[in-house]
């Protein structure tokens, strides 16, 4: 079969030519043409035979057809029993079976026999399982096997030395009892010892001291397990000197699974090892140098090693830490999260950017921001200090949070003149209607009242808006993105933006039916339109048209991702143009850079469009302008669609009040209120409807009558009382009345008036001035909640 093998044509197989096999490859075919029993290599995912004088006895006249030829397709009639246990060897799992019964035909006849074999896995560290070596024996058969065997016995091991002595590398044969029975001549020539200084046990003589130990411990433990053995040590040559080599060896067992013997090479990768030492005296010299935290821990969190940085960042000497478990290290915030992201680690994923705090020494904590890896039991990581970073972050947010309101602040300067005249206007309305009601009323004449107060709740309405939207655009709070109806919310500044583009400006509104809603802060999407409204007046001094116009959009990657660096998509487009006096090309190309303006000294901060284009890019859209020197300037914004289907904010005026037709469940309402006008008209509201009442003007007597044991179902209280707030004066009575429903009532915008707080249970807080309708519903709803 050696000849055969040698004389065939392999190139069309998953072998491949003959003249390319691997050293591992032609030392398991030496392996199986020296061997006595039936055995034979089966490569690749077809399996293709390669097998000796042994097996050829077993094939019958299935040979020599079943040189190269896919297993399955030599033995079809068992293939059914074979083949699930040859894809479990292909999947690395050694399998035995003694005495299975199978079909076989051969020689023109169909018979039955006992095989037994194993399928052993077999390949390199490169390709994994490349295929596997079958030892086998048929019962019938043995015993012809054996003698045929037997016969041949010279002859293949006379092959198989002219094979193993034709490679480049070392092979030997081992015994079970670690003596060897073999080695090439490549070992001979390279050693220069003859066989008599060599066999059985004085091989090691050749072995470097120093690996002497570990090598002899490996082979014993192979040899107790049976697996692989492979090992790296350097080896003698001829002149003295020494070469780092692999020494690998695989198991050969009989038909009852023993091992009778052991296959061996040793493959030279002293070039490899020495790149191995540089790379690794560079690695050494990074660990100490690097400023960064290094790490090295096993699953569980218990620390195996740690570099120099450690002392230098948090202050600890490396025995404080070799031993410990980082989670004792972490802010106890963020020890859950951590665990998280070592569950990641466990499952053989990498970690990127994670950020958690660690303890210093001296008590304070550090910011961290790791990135980490698997390796064999153990996770490997590198930490670097962002605390300044984090810090200096913080500043630059809190920096533009001031430039912002800011911006805002000087946009409120320019509405000043409009909105003097807007609400005096609104005032004009109220008092002078109350005036007529006053002067009907001291004349006895109560007929076409209804028409003077509802002018006067026309009035107050409106200037309650304006109230509102002031409050609104002025306060100062971090985006928080909504669904906007932009046509709603654009048709609802359109008086505003009346009183401030002044007599001579011409203002067009062009909004698309069916408008997709947006997502973005409806309060800065406000404050852009109003901000660029006046860029547009200041450009038109003698007067021109202003247009602002809504429309969706779908942006593909080529305008989105490549000029504007947003992801293509749905849009909602808020396009503002004038017919003003436009930019040349280069202030245009300036006009997003913060603190860049025309305008004059006093008359501008530059703030205003870098603030809309900031805006815009934190809402996940785009500002782009486009100018025209003498024919004026064009800005679009613009925003996501927003996906959901809640309803789109916009502006709602409130209604008058209307007294309930039924009234509601009696209860005991205290109001505290140090406006004696407006006390008197929410306690005349409640008597209406049925409640019982108490009132006070201050906080103090408030709490006082919260804190004595009058029935109390429903506290209103303003925010803003002297003496003590309504906030502090409803958390001191909640110690003595915990379940107290309140109902806070404020002048002010929502979160001036909270300061940043929140709410409790069974809380809630109407903003003036309010629909008598609203308060009465509000009332209800709180006393009638659970």
């Amino acid at each position: 079969m050696a000849s055969q093998v040698a004389a065939f044509d392999w190139s069309a197989t998953p072998f491949g030519a003959l003249d390319r096999w691997s050293r591992e490859l032609r030392v398991l075919a030496c392996m199986v043409l020296h061997a006595r029993q039936p055995m034979y290599l089966a490569w690749g995912v077809e399996l293709a035979l390669l097998y000796n004088d042994a097996y050829r006895e077993l094939l019958g006249d299935k040979h020599p057809q079943a040189l190269g030829q896919p297993l399955a397709q030599v033995w079809p009639e068992a293939w059914e029993q074979l083949g699930p246990m040859a894809r479990r060897a292909m999947r690395g799992e050694g399998v035995w079976s003694r005495d299975m019964l199978l079909h076989v035909e051969r020689n023109g006849q169909r018979r039955q026999t006992l095989f037994t074999f194993s399928f052993n896995p077999v390949g390199d560290r490169e390709q994994g399982v490349a295929g596997l070596l079958c030892a086998c024996s048929e019962r019938s058969a043995a015993d012809t096997a054996l003698r045929a065997n037997e016969a041949r016995r010279q002859e293949s091991e006379t092959r198989f030395r002219q094979l193993a002595d034709l490679g480049p590398s070392m092979v030997w044969f081992g015994n079970p009892d670690g003596s060897l029975s073999f080695l090439n001549e490549r070992w001979y020539e390279y050693t220069g010892r003859k066989a008599t200084e060599a066999l059985p046990y004085r091989w090691i003589e050749v072995v470097h001291p120093d690996d002497q130990e570990r090598l002899l411990k490996a082979w014993e433990q192979a040899r107790a397990s049976g697996d692989l053995y492979e090992v790296e040590a350097r080896l003698q040559r001829s002149d003295g000197a020494f070469r780092w080599f692999l020494v690998r060896a695989l198991p050969m067992r009989d038909g009852a699974g023993q091992i009778t013997a052991w296959l061996g090479s040793n493959n030279d990768i002293h070039q490899r090892k020495a790149m191995e030492n540089a790379l690794r005296s560079e690695r050494d010299r990074i660990w100490t140098l690097s400023t960064d935290l290094m790490l090295v821990a096993d699953f569980t969190g218990l620390i195996k090693d740690v570099n120099p940085a450690w002392h230098d960042r948090l202050g600890y000497a490396e025995d404080e830490l070799v031993g410990a478990s980082l989670l004792g290290f972490l802010h106890s915030d963020d020890v859950e999260r951590s665990e998280q992201q070592m569950q990641r680690l466990v499952a053989g994923e990498t970690v990127l950017s994670f950020e958690n705090r660690w303890r210093h020494r001296d008590g304070s904590y550090r910011h961290l921001s790791w990135a980490a890896v698997p390796g064999r039991g153990y996770m490997h990581a590198i930490g670097r200090d962002v605390t300044a970073e984090r810090a200096s972050a913080e500043r630059l947010r809190r920096a533009e949070d001031a430039l912002r309101q800011a911006q805002k602040m000087e946009a409120v300067g320019q509405l000043t003149g409009g909105i003097a005249h807007d609400f005096n206007n609104l005032l004009q309305g109220i008092t002078g209607s109350l005036d007529l009601i006053h002067i009907r009323l001291r004349q006895g004449r109560l007929e076409g009242l209804d028409q003077f107060v509802a002018s006067a709740m026309g009035s107050a309405n409106r200037a309650a808006a304006l109230t509102h939207r002031l409050l609104a655009f002025s306060r100062r709070q971090p985006l928080t993105p909504k669904p906007v109806d932009a046509n709603r919310l654009v048709a609802s500044m359109q008086q505003l933006l009346r009183r401030t583009m002044g007599e001579q400006i011409r203002i067009h509104l062009r909004l698309q039916d069916d408008l997709w809603p947006m997502r973005c802060d409806p309060n800065q999407l406000e404050s852009a339109v109003l901000n660029l409204a006046i860029n547009a007046r200041d450009a038109m001094p003698n007067g021109g048209h202003l247009c602002i116009e809504t429309c969706h959009v779908v942006l593909d990657d080529a305008w989105g991702v490549a000029k504007h660096e947003i992801v293509a998509g749905e849009y909602v487009c808020i396009r503002v143009s004038d017919t003003g006096v436009g930019m040349p090309e280069s202030v245009a190309e300036r006009a997003f850079e913060p603190f860049f303006t025309t305008k004059p000294i006093g008359k501008g901060t530059g703030l205003g469009l870098s603030m809309i284009y900031g805006f815009a890019r934190q809402s996940e859209g785009c500002a782009v302008l486009s100018s025209e020197e003498g024919k004026g300037t064009r800005v679009e914004l613009y925003l996501p669609r927003y996906q959901g289907k809640a309803r789109a904010e916009g502006n709602e005026s409130p209604t008058m009040y209307q007294p309930p037709l039924d009234l509601p469940e009696r209860g005991v309402v205290l109001v505290v209120e140090d406006q004696r006008v407006v006390r008197g008209v929410i306690l005349e509201l409640l008597r209406d409807q049925g409640y019982r009442t108490l009132e006070a003007a201050d906080g103090p007597t408030g709490l006082d009558i919260l804190q004595s044991d009058q029935r109390i179902d429903l506290l209103i209280s303003d925010i803003g009382l002297p003496g003590l707030n309504g906030r502090q004066m409803a958390d001191a009575a909640r110690q003595t009345r915990p379940d107290l429903k309140v109902l806070f009532m404020t002048g002010y915008a929502e979160q001036a008036a909270l300061a940043g707080g929140e709410l409790d249970m069974q809380m809630e807080l109407i903003t003036k001035p309010f629909a008598l309708n609203e308060l009465s519903r509000r009332v209800q709803s709180l006393l009638q909640a659970g």
